[in-house]
């Protein structure tokens, strides 16, 4: 079994996720450009770049959205029950995105209403939980015998 840092795992996880540049603050020289290789699934919430620090790495959102589905759930249900096709419209863009990032080896990860943005013509964009793609194994503790 080959392990690999988990800096550079979540570094390369939000490169296929987002393709935005990753930019050091401790070594500038570490900083990556955005990716060519993946383009970015529409209904992933945009990140403009994400800010690697000593201790974290701060993924930057734009734009803002007010409104996510457990709202229009809870506060406006009405919305989706006029029409059949505004919950096929939510339901296909989830699927589109669960292949897409089925393509590119990822997760959507454990996803709840609160994580599904939307707009008012029924878009929506999801913050993906990117921890799901990471398998942290605990290595074995071994004793030391004091003789």
């Amino acid at each position: 079994v080959i392990l690999v840092d988990y800096n550079d795992v979540l570094k390369d996880i939000i490169t296929r996720l987002y393709g935005c540049p990753i930019v050091n603050t401790c070594n500038p020289e570490s900083s990556t450009e955005s990716s060519k290789y993946f383009d970015v699934n529409l209904n992933i919430l945009p990140s403009v770049c994400a800010v690697e620090t000593l201790n974290a790495i701060f993924l930057i959102h734009v734009p803002y959205f007010e409104h996510n589905l457990r709202d229009c759930v809870t506060f406006s249900p009405a919305i989706l029950d006029k029409c059949y096709s505004k919950p096929l419209f939510i339901v296909f863009q989830l699927l589109n995105i669960l292949k897409s990032l089925h393509d590119r080896s990822l997760t959507l990860g454990d996803v709840n209403l609160s994580d599904i943005y939307m707009t008012e013509d029924m878009w929506i964009y999801i913050f993906p939980q990117i921890s799901s793609n990471i398998y942290v194994q605990n290595l074995p503790q071994f004793e030391t015998k004091n003789a």
